[in-house]
């Protein structure tokens, strides 16, 4: 089996498939735990408080997770956190009306603290196993292949609910999560970094690391804000149930033209930050104004979506450029805790701007974190020149 534009590499496809399959429930069970909710007969302000839960116990739970695998290793975080998160998913779909909302809430916090560290493992090993081209070139594409999820996922969600129910599918979520991280495990645990225990201090300690994440977290921000803005306008018009849809386009978008930048570009990843952050802002202004028309909203959300995958997989090769190497884990995991962070509060501001003035002025508000993205990513860029100049 290879994935298309691999470089020829059977381990790396090898992990780089069965990670995906690993985070296929996370990003199912979101979804999954709002419809066993409301299916419940909960009110939506218990609906917020439960995925509250679960986002704060995935910002929180990662980077601990990511510190302890560099310590013990990989293999024991995986395999526990896959077990807890998996499990804690298949009691509140077995009990859910037994746990209250108050239950499912603790519950949802655990399996968010719990998940298993898939991405920062993965990108943490692929150093080891190519560089030059080569790794620029799969974190490149594995960023443009993680969009396959988001096209899959709620699309799986509501097929297995249409057939079944939504606890079943919250259940489907625990099983495959805790089977395919032991499978992620298998396939990884000969070629990950031995346990070694690290000097005392905060892999943030690197200042480059912390310009890197804030421009990831800015990033965050721009998704969230155009998640709601995009449903708000789908919603104005009346197509409410197909902003998934609409957001599906976003993803292939990202999907697609990222496989084609990961083979063909081969600027260095300093240099192109800041110019496809500056893009990714620059491309969301024009939503402001094709959100009048859904049709032409779903164009300009492919167009926008162009830029995500290339920027993501550089903000994932310069990773190991400013962070320690004995610390990889954490760093990759800080990335995902700040883009979850942008990602919750652009969502978070953003409901409350179109809810007063409209999913346009939601649009003008993505515009900016990623121009501002650009001017951190400049800072980057010129910090690590005056460092190798000296």
């Amino acid at each position: 089996m290879r994935l298309a534009g691999l470089p020829h590499n059977p381990i790396l496809t090898r992990a780089i498939a069965s990670a995906l399959v690993a985070r296929l429930p996370l990003v199912m069970m979101m979804l999954s735990l709002v419809l066993l909710v409301r299916g419940q007969g909960f009110a939506y302000w218990v609906v917020g408080l439960i995925t509250a839960c679960l986002t704060v116990g995935t910002g929180l739970g990662a980077p601990l997770l990511g510190r302890l695998a560099d310590r013990v290793g990989a293999v024991p975080v995986l395999l526990v956190s896959g077990i807890v998160a998996g499990t804690t998913l298949l009691v509140i779909a077995a009990v859910p009306g037994t746990l209250g909302g108050w239950g499912i809430a603790a519950l949802a916090f655990v399996a968010g603290c719990a998940e298993p560290p898939v991405n920062a493992v993965l990108r943490a090993l692929m150093p080891r196993l190519a560089d030059g081209d080569a790794l620029r070139t799969v974190y490149g594409l594995e960023a443009a292949f993680q969009e396959i999820l988001f096209v899959a996922g709620p699309p799986a969600v509501a097929l297995i609910v249409l057939v079944s129910s939504p606890r079943v599918s919250l259940a489907v979520c625990g099983l495959v999560l805790a089977v395919a991280s032991a499978w992620f495990t298998a396939v990884v645990r000969p070629h990950v970094a031995p346990a070694r225990p690290r000097r005392t201090g905060s892999v943030l300690a690197s200042v480059e690391l912390r310009l890197l994440v804030a421009a990831f977290a800015l990033t965050g921000m721009m998704f969230g804000a155009i998640d709601i803005s995009t449903v708000a306008s789908m919603d104005a018009h009346g197509h409410r149930n197909l902003a998934g849809v609409a957001l599906g386009v976003w993803a292939v978008g990202s999907l697609v033209t990222g496989v084609v930048v990961a083979r063909m570009v081969h600027s260095g990843p300093w240099v192109r930050l800041p110019w496809l952050t500056l893009a990714m802002g620059a491309l969301t202004a024009p939503l402001i104004v094709l959100q009048a028309d859904p049709v032409a909203l779903c164009c300009g959300l492919f167009v926008q979506g162009c830029c995500i995958a290339a920027t993501l997989g550089t903000v994932y090769e310069l990773v190991p450029k400013v962070a320690a190497h004995d610390a990889l884990t954490e760093a990759f995991a800080w990335t995902s805790s700040f883009i979850l962070a942008g990602f919750a509060t652009g969502a978070a501001v953003t409901g409350a701007v179109t809810g007063a003035y409209g999913a346009g002025a939601g649009f003008a508000l993505a515009a900016a974190p990623p121009l501002l993205a650009a001017g951190v990513a400049r800072a980057l860029a010129a910090r690590a020149a005056r460092l190798v100049a000296a």
